[in-house]
């Protein structure tokens, strides 16, 4: 199913289903004394998944010994045990009504077997994932709050989603509701074997691409979910900026999922001597490439938030919206934004639609000239740091 289609349901007949459900629901004002059995749910989002990372190493820490279950659509499962989140991943997959309904039964079922401590709900303001867990028979329940978007009384502890601060804060206060307050908000580094990092080796040099090649890495794609306005940054700002950095003798690489892999041949056949990676590297094995690159140059996506987990400097654009929330500024991280007064027009308060009066002009506005020249102002630094980041592999 499309994205578009599941927060449809989800909005109009998740707000009666949970009305319903509600008339069973005793709402726990305190978390169980003990923490034995923690589900995570989070079914959007690559990029948010890797930013829930300080989130659950601070609850593991606060709860030694706790079991982690994970639930997530199936395309997302790698990612929460690629960054020791969880003991135990449940996919949900959404290639067809049937197969995402018989997969919610199934799942629904034998979480209700386990004994589940507590529910962090960790999506934004989801009818779907607040009856789930309510039908898992959770001790505990928390979730995100918002008093105008109705979720029924299905949740124990609300925890706000404020817009004017960043993901990984909102995300800890749902850690808040267990006793739990984290202060660390670095990113776990992911686990990656040497088999990995020998495959991606492979990988890249079947492409073309050899050991010693310097790598600035493109991503010129976006997720689907919202299909109505444009989130990316000129196809062809890609390209000259690919052109340039190719004509000072980097090789440049275009990354992007299997289901992108047209789409981004395109973009890099714009770009003489760009290379397209979409479905020639694994999960994992892009790690390996971003631990070992100088750059990536990318939209608000997935793939920002992977880089900025293995510390690779990110150049990000951003416009729909905001990167109070998504954007990182530590570091060689850069940040490119408009700030127009229509800007950002895409919150988890408007399910991520709308339509764009202006033609996407906070994307398109955003100068390659002013890009490409910090480029040029952070070359050696982002040299010396892609040295130091190879040293330790």
């Amino acid at each position: 199913m499309k994205t578009i289609i599941m927060q449809s349901i989800d909005r109009y007949l998740g707000r009666m289903v949970c009305g319903m459900m509600s008339v069973f629901h005793r709402r726990h004002k305190q978390p169980p004394e003990t923490l034995t059995h923690l589900v995570i749910i989070k079914m959007f989002g690559m990029g948010s998944i890797v930013l829930m990372s300080p989130m659950v190493r601070a609850l593991k820490n606060r709860y030694p010994g706790v079991r982690i279950s994970f639930v997530s659509l199936s395309e997302n499962l790698r990612v929460p045990g690629m960054y020791d989140m969880t003991d135990h991943c449940y996919g949900i997959r959404r290639s067809s009504m049937f197969a995402f309904a018989f997969d919610t039964l199934r799942t629904i079922l034998q979480l209700r077997s386990r004994h589940v401590s507590a529910v962090l709900d960790a999506e934004f303001f989801s009818r779907y994932t607040a009856v789930f867990s309510f039908l898992i028979r959770p001790r505990y329940h928390a979730g995100f709050y918002n008093r105008d978007i109705y979720r029924g009384n299905l949740i124990d502890y609300h925890a706000y989603f404020n817009p004017y601060r960043h993901m990984i804060d909102n995300f800890n206060e749902l850690a808040l509701s267990l006793s739990c307050a984290c202060t660390d908000h670095r990113l776990e580094f992911p686990q990656l074997s040497e088999a990995v990092f020998d495959g991606c080796a492979r990988a890249l040099r079947s492409a073309g691409i050899e050991d010693t090649a310097r790598l600035v890495l493109v991503n010129p794609n976006v997720s689907d979910t919202s299909p109505l306005i444009d989130r990316s940054w000129p196809l062809e700002h890609f390209a000259a900026f690919a052109r340039d950095a190719i004509s000072r003798g980097y090789t440049v690489g275009y990354i992007g999922s299997p289901s992108q892999k047209e789409h981004t041949a395109h973009a890099a056949g714009l770009a003489p001597g760009a290379v397209s990676l979409a479905g020639v590297l694994s999960l994992e094995e892009l790690l390996a490439c971003m631990s070992r690159s100088l750059l990536l140059l990318t939209n608000d996506s997935g793939p920002l938030h992977l880089a900025a987990s293995v510390d690779l400097p990110t150049f990000a654009f951003f416009g729909t919206e905001s990167p109070v929330i998504f954007g990182h500024s530590a570091g060689l991280h850069q940040t490119f934004y408009r700030g127009y007064a229509c800007s950002p027009c895409l919150s988890v308060f408007n399910y991520k639609r709308g339509i764009c009066e202006f033609g996407s002009r906070c994307m398109k506005d955003i100068s390659v000239e002013k890009v490409i020249d910090r480029f040029h102002s952070l070359e050696e630094a982002l040299k010396a740091d892609q040295q130091s980041r190879t040293r330790k592999h």
